[in-house]
């Protein structure tokens, strides 16, 4: 009886457990579908200011008077690690965290860390990492305002010289099933050229050379459309990271679920054969008891 009081008890958690890992799913579904439509729209977005950098970069003065296109010397390197605001989704932030720290063992020049995300404090501390800033009020669902807060922070270190070089490391999407942990140059902006453009051609009605007219002026519109890339390059890994956030939860809590409904099935498998068991004890008792019973009246009516 008391293995069957704790099956019980057993089967009462499990149950408690799959109520929990369902809903934690159907949230990630949800939660996963709203980040890909966004992301979606992002990818095409920074594609297209980055063919409009690299335009206005192909005049190589006004590319050089560019703060954050010209090169200087790396003494410091930032390394902005976007991590996931909680754990549940499998190994999703400890590889990206293993993959840091493979990065980091090669880097020949002094670094300091930028953290965005709640996930992991204790372990990244543990790590050895000198953390400079944390952003963990970014939401499970991140806006353009939290992109360019961060943004903000990793200029202003950039500008006011305290770092030479800003990189990222990421979990990249690429299906709900695979994220590949990836490093990429935010700050300095790199300098695409054009490979195998296409000349000029002169227009085939009045002979006017295609061109472009900047207003104000080619400078100041290629500050804007930096600072608008960085903003957006930032605010769409954010949306990345997050969107594989969902996907690998949303499979760790699959996977938990199917568990859950295995051990289920196992476990009133057992509750049945204890019972079983347990009623054909009883049973046993009771024929045994009964033939006791008769032997006893039996043995009564002869001595009578």
């Amino acid at each position: 009886m008391g293995s069957l009081r704790a099956m019980r008890s057993r089967m009462k958690s499990i149950k408690s457990t799959e109520k929990v890992t369902r809903a934690m799913k159907m949230v990630s579904v949800a939660k996963l579908r709203r980040m890909q439509r966004t992301m979606t729209r992002m990818r095409p977005f920074v594609d297209r200011i980055r063919e409009i950098l690299e335009t206005l970069t192909e005049d190589d003065e006004a590319a050089s008077s560019n703060k954050f296109l010209a090169k200087r010397e790396i003494n410091k390197v930032t390394y902005v690690m976007f991590v996931g605001n909680r754990g549940l989704c499998g190994a999703y932030n400890n590889n990206l965290l293993k993959f840091m720290k493979e990065l980091t063992a090669k880097q020949e020049h002094e670094y300091e860390v930028v953290v965005v995300g709640k996930w992991g404090e204790e372990a990244i501390r543990h790590a050895g990492y000198n953390i400079v800033q944390r952003f963990a009020d970014i939401e499970d669902i991140p806006t353009m305002e939290d992109g360019q807060k961060v943004a903000r922070y990793l200029k202003y270190r950039y500008l006011s010289g305290e770092t030479d070089q800003i990189i990222m490391v990421y979990e990249a999407f690429t299906n709900v099933m695979v994220q590949t942990p990836t490093a990429a140059s935010l700050i300095p902006v790199e300098h695409v050229s054009k490979d195998g453009e296409e000349e000029k051609k002169n227009d085939s009605e009045d002979g006017i050379m295609a061109g472009y007219i900047y207003e104000p002026d080619e400078v100041t519109i290629l500050e804007n459309v930096v600072q608008l890339y960085i903003d957006n390059v930032i605010f769409g890994t954010m949306v990345e990271e997050k969107t594989g956030e969902y996907a690998s939860r949303m499979t760790a809590m699959t996977a938990a679920s199917d568990n859950t409904e295995e051990l289920i099935q196992d476990l009133t498998v057992s509750m049945n054969r204890e019972r079983q068991a347990m009623i054909t004890t009883e049973l046993s008792e009771i024929t045994g008891g009964a033939n006791a019973l008769k032997k006893m009246q039996k043995e009564k009516e002869e001595n009578s």
